[in-house]
């Protein structure tokens, strides 16, 4: 039994919703409402889901399209109205699901991103980027990491798929050699952008640097400085970064009538490991290279190690030029040249696109190319 709070009386008390963890009641008698604790089999339990707008319009008694037309501001209801609903969805505390109403738009208002490792500080600088830029238009990233596993890669882009999201941004993982999964994900209607690693073999929007140019450019830093034999710690061959990096570091030697020789050129897994394996076998080479041009400032350090190991002279006996301007690079001794890739503005480039992509039915696709940059250290200045 129940008695009315405002006037004693125990008939007549008709249940009325349930307001911040009790349940309501009206009495008949005075026609006034006030919660009580029930704990009845009927009683209302608190609920262990989000409040809903059927809630808010059970608690009024006014329709649930009245609800939604108050939650979205809408003029076409009473003002009275929709300030009650407004008050009462605070009171309690009524979250919209932002991922149903845009569904029911047939949008998420979800990228996702694959990238095959988080452990150097080039990927995310372009996901702090590709963020930064689709806040502006209420877009939020999921981002999901493949560790440079094919297999991995296919289940993220499932996943992603599968979470209705609106586009994919996506770098490929080294295993990579097979890409159905993206040109399937393509043919479905889903925005794609290959970035930094990308495959000619589909026709898609990329975004990748100039790494031709920023290989040439190296090399030819050293050979300025008086460095002859020029190793190159590559990455895996059918990587397109990689096959690009080779291109200029061979071109600049035939600039400059360098000879090449194949056991200076090694084709890693671009694991740490594997750059110290490298690097021990190329400075213990009975003629080894008087420099280094490394695919990227992790394996760089890697050669570093084993020549202070060796109580090498850096950069005397041994100069080295990295790729990617790690943080660390600059605190090195000597500290390191590297390539800078503009991160950032690959992180705004990839976000624009997509977003770009979404908003028309017939993309024309592009692959845009951004200049690195050539930093300039102690390691390649004899």
């Amino acid at each position: 039994m129940i008695r009315c709070k405002h006037c004693s009386e125990i008939s007549f008390i008709q249940k009325s919703g349930f307001q911040r963890g009790k349940q309501r009641f009206l009495c008949q008698s005075c026609n006034k409402y006030f919660t009580e604790e029930y704990e009845d089999d009927s009683a209302i339990k608190p609920r262990k889901k989000g409040i809903t707008i059927y809630d808010i319009a059970k608690e009024l008694g006014v329709s649930i399209s009245t609800v939604s037309r108050a939650l979205n501001d809408s003029n076409e209801i009473n003002i009275n109205t929709k300030n009650a609903i407004l008050k009462i969805a605070q009171d309690l505390k009524y979250q919209a699901n932002s991922l149903a109403l845009n569904l029911a738009k047939s949008q998420t208002k979800l990228i996702g991103l694959v990238i095959p490792e988080l452990s150097h500080v080039f990927f995310p600088s372009i996901i702090m980027g590709a963020q930064e830029y689709l806040n502006k238009y209420r877009y939020n990233l999921i981002i999901m990491q493949s560790d440079e596993v094919y297999a991995n890669e296919l289940l993220n882009i499932k996943t992603l798929l599968d979470t209705r999201v609106d586009g994919l941004l996506i770098s490929l993982t080294k295993e990579t050699n097979n890409f159905d999964h993206i040109q399937n994900a393509i043919d479905s209607g889903v925005p794609v952008v290959l970035f930094n690693r990308i495959t000619e073999q589909i026709e898609c929007n990329k975004i990748v640097v100039d790494d031709y140019q920023a290989a040439f450019n190296a090399v030819e830093h050293l050979i300025t400085n008086g460095y002859k034999k020029i190793a190159h710690l590559s990455g895996p061959q059918n990587l397109d970064l990689c096959q690009k990096r080779l291109k200029g570091y061979l071109d600049a030697l035939k600039k400059h009538n360098l000879p090449i020789q194949d056991e200076y050129i090694l084709f890693g897994d671009l694991t740490d490991n594997q750059a110290k394996i490298f690097a021990k076998y190329l400075l213990d080479l009975p003629n080894p290279p008087d420099s280094v041009f490394a695919i990227n400032d992790p394996s760089a350090i890697e050669i570093y190690k084993y020549a202070k190991e060796k109580k090498m002279k850096l950069p005397e006996q041994l100069g080295i030029v990295g790729f990617s301007d790690d943080p660390i690079s600059e605190y090195l001794e000597p500290s390191l040249t590297t390539i800078k890739q503009p991160t950032r503005e690959m992180g705004h480039e990839i976000a624009s696109m997509i977003l770009d992509q979404i908003k028309t039915s017939n993309p024309i696709f592009q692959t845009k190319i951004l200049n690195a940059e050539l930093v300039i250290r102690n390691s390649s200045i004899k």
